[in-house]
């Protein structure tokens, strides 16, 4: 079974018996010392890309999958806990100065209002709006103590689907490919992750200029 490493060193996560790739020696440095750090860093923001990332090289052995998905939990966790005392303090005055985030907080506050928990749980998985959804959930009274449970939800499944999509893409690439080096394997999480953002920009792209009818 593959496990972290104790002490400062962080990564890498190999089997035991295998050896790095000599080109890999690099990465593999940046891995030990900043690996679950970035992953930290990186779902503070919308890191779903950094996420499925990290699950694709915990397929590897690079990192291990649960310190993966225990650091984006943490992540998103305190990102949304910020945004929501900061709503609850400065909320009004913030969105008072942003017009165009203002009318996104108009359009979702009937929902908040009714469906709080669900607003909660799903508005992480809304592309765009997960920043704007805690404030707004401050701005409109949620109690602390329900957001602060709700948001861990929340923030514990949108970390181990996407952790798990990055683990089964890294064994689908395997599967595709072979094992490769590990100059290689970033290259193809790459561009499967460009290809995915393409089409999900595409038709985010199309769906604007082709709105429902009504």
């Amino acid at each position: 079974m593959c496990r972290p490493l104790r002490g400062d060193r962080l990564l890498p996560c190999r089997e035991s018996g295998e050896t790095d790739m000599p080109d890999a020696a690099h990465m593999t440095a940046l891995l030990n010392h900043y690996g679950y750090l970035a992953v930290l860093a990186g779902t503070f923001l919308e890191g779903e890309t950094v996420l499925l990332v990290a699950g694709a090289l915990a397929r590897e052995g690079y990192m291990s999958l649960f310190w993966v998905g225990l650091s984006a939990f943490m992540g998103g966790l305190g990102s949304d806990q910020l945004m929501f005392a900061l709503g609850r303090r400065y909320g009004p005055a913030f969105l008072a100065k942003r017009p165009r985030l203002r009318r996104a907080a108009e359009r979702l506050a009937p929902f908040l209002r009714r469906h709080d928990a669900a607003f909660i749980l799903g508005v992480r998985f809304a592309y765009g709006l997960r920043g704007v959804a805690p404030m707004l959930a401050g701005i409109q009274g949620v109690s602390p103590r329900r957001f602060l449970a709700l948001n861990a939800l929340g923030a514990l499944i949108w970390a181990v689907i996407f952790s798990l999509a990055g683990y089964f893409m890294g064994a689908a690439l395997e599967m595709a490919f072979g094992r490769l080096d590990a100059n290689h394997h970033f290259a193809l999480i790459g561009a499967a992750l460009i290809a995915v953002a393409g089409a999900v920009l595409g038709a985010r792209w199309w769906w604007s200029g082709h709105p429902p009818k009504k």
